[in-house]
């Protein structure tokens, strides 16, 4: 069971608007799981993926 909330926590991540994955994977942190720091890992890894993205476009954007 507590895999399948771990899943659900990740698939939400995944998927969520940036500033909603922020307060995702700060609520992931205080939550207690069966797979300690595993997805934790995970999470961060997508986060730091999105964010290089949106820093990426900010850049492009602040050079045109």
């Amino acid at each position: 069971m507590h895999l399948l909330i771990a899943i659900i926590i990740l698939a939400a991540c995944w998927s969520a608007p940036f500033p909603l994955a922020v307060i995702i994977v700060l609520a992931d942190f205080l939550i207690p799981d069966p797979l300690p720091m595993i997805d934790e890992i995970l999470m961060i890894m997508i986060f730091s993926n999105r964010l290089k993205k949106i820093l990426f476009v900010q850049n492009l954007i602040h050079k045109h």
